[in-house]
């Protein structure tokens, strides 16, 4: 049993150590970072753990803790993809069917996701990000309705963008260990002239 400060810290320094040893480097010459498991992981699964009046200094604590002390990048955006718990519950049974594989113990309590998606749901208004509802009218989106969103709001980024052409080498995408987790936070990082993104050249998976 750790405290969400605690967790947080550990979690934190192995991004540190990610950023230094790994793709530092890259991003501070322009290179694009894609992540679906950063900061606001802890945003969304530690925050989860305090009571709900002391979720916003938590939430405070832990963007200066990683930002300003530890000088991690802020993103650029943040977008979270929102599913109700019902619906991430009769994903995880499906996975499990389709692949005779058993829930962890997380996955098995459900109340934990539920309380997830309140913290996730209060950081997103909290830190204002973009939110994405994935699931209209009583069913899940497609993956491409749910893109062509997301790019929309990439699109949508102001100096982010531009029409200029940018080689898939300047793209890095770092990859989720449990890529079908039903929420996720996706951060885009831009310090170049960027138009689309396209396949990237290399993978890193220390987030």
């Amino acid at each position: 049993d750790v405290n969400a400060y605690a967790a947080s810290a550990f979690y934190a320094v192995d991004r540190y150590a990610s950023y230094k040893q790994d793709w530092g480097t890259y991003y501070e010459q322009g290179g694009l970072v894609v992540t679906d498991r950063y900061t606001t992981s802890n945003a969304v699964h530690q925050a989860s753990k305090e009571p709900e009046e002391k979720r916003g200094a938590f939430l405070k604590w832990l963007y200066e803790f990683e930002y300003d002390k530890l000088g991690l990048p802020r993103p650029d955006l943040v977008i979270y993809l929102d599913v109700p718990t019902d619906f991430t519950e009769k994903l995880l049974r499906g996975r499990e069917a389709a692949t005779n594989t058993s829930a962890d113990i997380h996955e098995k309590d459900m109340s934990s996701f539920a309380t997830c998606r309140e913290t996730g749901r209060a950081a997103a208004k909290f830190y204002h990000w973009t939110v994405i509802d994935c699931v209209r009218d009583g069913a899940m989106r497609s993956i491409e309705d749910i893109h062509d969103e997301i790019y929309a709001h990439v699109e949508a980024g102001g100096d982010m963008c531009s029409t200029a052409a940018v080689s898939e080498y300047d793209y890095i995408k770092v990859l989720s260990k449990k890529r079908e987790s039903a929420d996720e936070v996706v951060q885009l990082y831009v310090r170049d002239i960027v138009s689309t993104i396209v396949t990237p050249d290399r993978s890193l998976a220390a987030f």
